[in-house]
């Protein structure tokens, strides 16, 4: 195969793959409209769980990987005062878990293409 090949075969895995990480490593932000906008910014793939403070509550303790930027959580009305919080956590929880998934599916096509682009070239 060709060099320029190769070469295109190396740029589009370099691409795919810097994208992959960019998704694993970036914090994400979600933004909830109602009678007062609140905007979150959930921590990265890579930094949930790491430095995470404790709450406390009775018997029970809770960590959140995420901060508000912008408006207030409202406070439950009834029930537990974690209600919300737990909400917003489980939001995160999913987008990282969407993130994870979509860097999979690009690492797979850029795998393929880097050993395309190193392969490629060699004689038998």
């Amino acid at each position: 195969m060709s060099a320029k090949f190769r070469i295109g075969c190396g740029v589009v895995s370099g691409v795919l793959a810097v994208w992959a990480l960019a998704l694993l490593f970036t914090p994400i932000t979600l933004t909830f409209y109602g009678e007062d906008e609140l905007e979150v910014e959930c921590k990265s793939v890579v930094q949930a769980g790491w430095n995470s403070k404790i709450f406390y509550e009775g018997d029970g303790t809770r960590s959140y990987s995420y901060r508000e930027v912008k408006g207030d959580i409202p406070l439950a009305e009834q029930g537990s005062s974690w209600e919300h919080k737990d909400r917003m956590e489980g939001k995160c929880d999913r987008k990282r878990t969407s993130n994870v998934a979509w860097a999979a599916v690009l690492l797979a096509p850029a795998g393929v293409l880097a050993s395309l682009s190193v392969s490629a070239g060699r004689k038998h």
